[in-house]
């Protein structure tokens, strides 16, 4: 089975989730879901919180390894952003009893994993480095990546076919929704903090309940969400043990984003900073380390 990195955890209560911008805009909320593959039965169902989606970049090397030899090594490999994404949260099969129908055959249950509360900013942390035990020593995976200036996000597709062909990745909820950024702090800090205390107290004394139906999409309707580039941080260097951290921005506020990312960046190398452009950015396709991407309006 296909085994997920955990990535940075965060379970808050919603009136602290809201309060802190590191958290409200940064954090996907990422659903796991384990149904019987022969009734249907929804056996488990969790919602977690992730500052970034921590995505192994040699996924695809690791799966194409079984179905025989590449020429080219796994860590010069070029990659698809689009691809890594899909494949990352592609339904995988698990071997539990259900507690239904008493099924209990091997991988008899689809383990999903999808995207259903999408945040203002999506961070994508690519796993370059692994440490390597036996030569005591920090390798890095050196693959070069296609990533898109504009990133679409649809609702999944029971299919196992790529999206990367219509510039679309299937990865969201059915319910997903988009974070909201509103709070009210007019009375300060302190007293929302205590609010939240209250909040959470009252919470944790009652029986739990379901949580209300998700706003922000109209019946039927199917999720669409669209990010636009926004940053990168790269690293600079063929291994871990060494290297530069460099980070491209735009040349000005993402506020002002409607349409998708501007021509015009700079390249932040230390103190010194200088001018590049958007083409040139994604031309740079060996260095990627994390990706930021802003969700545009609606």
């Amino acid at each position: 089975a296909r085994s997920q990195a955990p990535g940075q955890s965060i379970l808050l209560p919603e009136q602290v989730f809201g309060m802190f911008p590191t958290i409200r805009h940064f954090t996907a909320g990422v659903r796991f879901q384990t149904t019987c593959s022969k009734c249907g039965h929804n056996q488990s169902e969790r919602v977690e919180g992730y500052t970034e989606i921590p995505i192994p970049i040699d996924l695809l090397s690791s799966d194409s390894e079984s179905g025989g030899a590449s020429s080219t090594p796994a860590e010069l490999q070029a990659h698809d952003l689009l691809e890594l994404l899909e494949h990352f949260f592609r339904d995988d099969r698990r071997s539990f009893r259900c507690d239904k129908c008493g099924d209990e055959e091997d991988d008899n249950a689809i383990y999903r994993s999808s995207l259903v509360k999408m945040p203002q900013v999506l961070v994508l942390h690519l796993k370059r480095f692994h440490y390597d035990f036996k030569n005591n020593r920090l390798d890095k995976n050196r693959a070069a990546l296609s990533f898109p200036a504009k990133l679409e996000l649809r609702e999944r597709r029971d299919t196992t076919s790529s999206s990367s062909s219509d510039g679309v990745v299937h990865i969201c909820a059915a319910d997903a929704k988009s974070s909201d950024t509103s709070i009210d702090l007019q009375e300060g800090p302190k007293h929302a903090i205590e609010a939240a205390a209250v909040q959470a107290s009252l919470a944790s004394s009652h029986t739990q309940v379901a949580d209300p139906a998700p706003e922000g999409l109209l019946d039927g309707a199917s999720p669409e969400f669209t990010y636009a580039l926004s940053g990168v941080v790269r690293h600079l260097g063929v291994d871990g043990q060494d290297g530069h951290y460099v980070t491209d921005v735009p040349d000005g506020s993402t506020a002002t984003y409607k349409t998708g990312a501007p021509e015009k960046w700079k390249r932040c190398d230390d103190t010194r900073v200088t001018s590049t452009t958007l083409s040139r950015v994604l031309a740079e396709k060996e260095s990627p380390y994390l990706l930021f991407y802003q969700l545009l309006p609606a």
